[in-house]
């Protein structure tokens, strides 16, 4: 994991996936890894590793595990973003926005009202697209 970390923090994808994808094999219950994963998925500038379903298949495991280690719910801001990003990459935009409403409200919780104003205008963003433009 150290090694996948420093190669991401390297701006080195591809070696980063590769320790990932190794420290997976081994343990499958990490939901940081599965969320780094996910991350390196949703990499556009690399047509290689980009695959916007393995992350989000990777960042929906990573909630899970969350989930499972705290009793029911994920509190980890994080994860609940990268679940958000891959569900929107994936043209999943209500699950996505229900994501997003549940970062806003953890966010609120921990006093972090800047970045869950920015969530909450995102979020009304993707509404108004939805219903497309007003007569």
């Amino acid at each position: 994991i150290s090694l996948g970390n420093t190669y991401f923090s390297m701006r080195d994808p591809r070696n980063a996936s590769l320790y990932f994808e190794k420290a997976l094999t081994l343990n499958m219950t990490m939901p940081e890894v599965h969320a780094s994963v996910a991350r390196i998925k949703l990499t556009r500038n690399d047509p290689e590793l980009y695959d916007p379903q393995k992350a989000l298949d990777h960042a929906k495991l990573a909630v899970s595990l969350c989930k499972l280690k705290g009793f029911g719910k994920c509190e980890r801001i994080g994860l609940l973003e990268i679940l958000a990003t891959a569900q929107a990459m994936n043209g999943n935009m209500d699950e996505a926005i229900e994501v997003s409403s549940q970062a806003v409200e953890l966010l609120e919780r921990q006093g972090q009202t800047a970045q869950a104003a920015n969530v909450k205008k995102w979020i009304e963003m993707q509404r108004r697209q939805k219903l497309g433009p007003l007569p």
